[in-house]
């Protein structure tokens, strides 16, 4: 037997009942090279998610309502981990309904991740634009509610091609462009792209814009001296620095994390092998970046990692 003809048995046993029909020696080892790389960004993902997970387990007094958008933002980080490599590594399991099952897993992580950076939006939108009517006894649940539909949209898509025995679309298994796979892809690609950027776009940019007008306000209705006034507007011209800064940085992280995934699944079988490389790899990256973007920016989380146990 040859090198290369022991390699596809090597790897078929190791994956289970594979099509290797449909395998090739460059196959081969992009899928070592795939199969490597996104366990590398799962478990490093995995790791700095636990992490941010222990803290707010570990302090109650980041048990608030706004920190529960960014608890369901790290347990969808967590997900999408657990199932987006194991639904890659099989993805050409000749079990229909093993490779759908996973796949639909999948599709729910990314789901619940992507809606949850939406829910962390409209929270600081609501925050910053109604601090009086954030701050009533609701908030609790209409925090609860708005994690209820985040999470319930997240399995509509993910359950909407098992309803029907359909396959999900995939960045690895080859597939043919039927109008319902075209559909169902467009449909993931507007509600966890296109959607969810337009609407990070345009709250970030009303909150700016009313950042600008209290400082205005403020700025035309003081009686302090001309220093005062002076400094003052220092202070506020920082904080407006500050909105944009993160504004560009939640937009910027949710572009570079989530375009190329949705661009792979849309091209589907036309995707060649190093674009779905890295569209997985964004996917993955999102569970690196946004902990640093939602949690670990904020000075006081240094001091919890430091004295965890105090």
């Amino acid at each position: 037997m040859s090198g290369s003809e022991a390699g596809v048995t090597n790897l078929s046993s190791a994956a289970g009942p594979l099509d290797r029909a449909a395998i090739s020696n460059g196959e081969i080892m992009m899928a070592i090279i795939r199969a490597a790389v996104i366990s590398f960004l799962a478990v490093l993902g995995s790791a700095i998610n636990l992490l941010a997970l222990l803290i707010f387990l570990r302090r109650p007094a980041l048990r608030s309502p706004s920190n529960r958008f960014v608890v369901s933002l790290v347990v969808g980080n967590l997900l999408t981990a657990a199932v987006l490599v194991p639904s890659t590594l099989l993805a050409r399991h000749r079990e229909p309904w093993l490779r759908r099952s996973l796949a639909a897993s999948a599709v729910f992580g990314v789901a619940g991740s992507v809606l949850s950076v939406v829910c962390i939006a409209l929270d600081r939108h609501s925050a910053v634009l109604s601090p009086l009517h954030y701050s009533s006894p609701g908030t609790k649940q209409r925090a609860r509610v708005l994690l209820g539909v985040a999470w319930g949209l997240a399995l509509l898509q993910a359950t909407l091609p098992l309803t029907i025995g359909a396959e999900p679309p995939s960045l690895i298994f080859p597939q043919s462009h039927t109008p319902f796979r075209i559909a169902y892809a467009s449909t993931m690609a507007g509600l966890g792209l296109v959607v969810p950027l337009l609407v990070l776009c345009v709250i970030y940019t009303r909150m700016f814009g009313a950042a600008q007008r209290n400082s205005e306000r403020t700025r035309r209705h003081s009686v302090t001296d001309v220093v005062a006034l002076t400094r003052q507007g220092s202070v506020f011209s920082r904080e407006e620095g500050r909105a944009v800064k993160t504004a560009a940085i939640v937009v910027t992280s949710f572009m570079f994390c989530w375009t190329p995934y949705f661009a792979g699944l849309l091209a589907g079988p036309w995707a060649p092998a190093p674009l779905a490389l890295v569209a997985l790899s964004a996917a993955l990256s999102n569970g690196v970046v946004t902990p640093f973007v939602y949690v670990f920016r904020y000075v006081q989380i240094y001091l919890f990692y430091l004295i965890p146990f105090q």
